[in-house]
């Protein structure tokens, strides 16, 4: 294949994937070749293995089409990275055009929810970030007003003692009275945020929010050591690489040992469960008890 045609190909895949729903005729137009022309490289498209897509007089590429899912898989983002990559964009500088042309390319490649703030929801964010703010360095009470939480379907008013943000401070960890617990509380879901004449009365019970590798966060951290094969310390390298500086390598020279803490064994148990035969747990025996609790769980659904 020609160099030009090579190129007009790429280039049809592109438009197939960005613009989408065009005509032959304009592709044949973006390209500078005739209709047949065009009808030839969505047929050689099509032997290759994309999803061609016609509707009505118009084509695009569906993105579920198997070179799209191997680009996808050969990308090192996670939706949930892709996620909060977005959500920093939405805060910059509405006349930063990159960030605006990089977020509606993660929206669209990730399937995510455009969320650029608006102006209003931008100005409510950024005054209760400063009241928030100050009633941390003045160890106050707040009240938060109409906070909308959808896990019990509920708008109320919240008395709290913040105490840390989190999420490039689109979160606040805070100690709630009514129910004497710490829990994390969006700045977008918030209403009004007014500072009380009121002390904290609970810092003993403020705890930092722990994030391990697995990107699972709690106040609590649990330990974990295992022994790993080759298989199953590539891996971990390759797909978690902030486990590296936990990761020693055993006496016997071929196998490597992960001495490390977690928020959650729901991380860790997948990779353990996932890897079983190039694994073995050295402890502790909170964690093998989770383990051996799983495999029961799967044994007892496969009868």
């Amino acid at each position: 294949m020609e160099t030009a045609q090579c190129k007009r190909i790429l280039d049809l895949i592109v438009y197939l994937t960005c613009n989408g729903q065009l005509t032959t005729q304009q592709y044949a137009d973006m390209l500078g070749v005739t209709r047949r022309n065009v009808y030839n490289y969505l047929k050689l498209l099509s032997d290759y293995g994309f999803r061609v897509v016609r509707n009505g007089s118009r084509y695009h590429l569906d993105q579920r089409s198997p070179f799209f899912k191997q680009l996808k898989e050969n990308i090192p983002l996670t939706d949930k990275e892709a996620e909060y990559l977005c959500q920093t964009l939405s805060e910059a500088d509405p006349k930063d055009t990159m960030a605006s042309i990089l977020r509606a390319k993660l929206a669209r490649h990730f399937g995510l929810n455009d969320i650029m703030m608006s102006q209003t929801l931008s100005e409510r964010v950024n005054s209760n970030k400063a009241v928030l703010r100050n009633a941390i360095k003045k160890e106050r009470v707040v009240k938060i007003c109409n906070y909308s939480s959808p896990h019990s379907h509920t708008v109320t008013d919240r008395f709290v003692e913040p105490y840390m943000f989190l999420n490039n401070d689109r979160d606040v960890r805070c100690h709630e009275i009514c129910c004497h617990q710490n829990k994390t509380f969006k700045l977008s879901r918030m209403g009004k945020v007014e500072l009380m004449d009121m002390p904290w009365a609970n810092k003993a019970q403020h705890k930092q929010l722990y994030t391990d590798i697995f990107m699972f966060s709690g106040e609590e951290r649990y330990h974990v050591k295992l022994l790993l094969g080759q298989l199953s310390h590539n891996i971990m390298v390759e797909e978690y690489p902030l486990s590296e500086p936990s990761i020693t390598l055993a006496s016997d020279g071929i196998h490597w040992i992960l001495d490390i803490e977690v928020a959650s064994f729901m991380g860790i148990g997948r990779f353990v469960m996932g890897l079983y035969d190039d694994i073995k747990v050295l402890g502790d025996e909170q964690f093998k008890t989770y383990i051996n609790e799983k495999v029961a769980l799967i044994k007892k659904s496969i009868q």
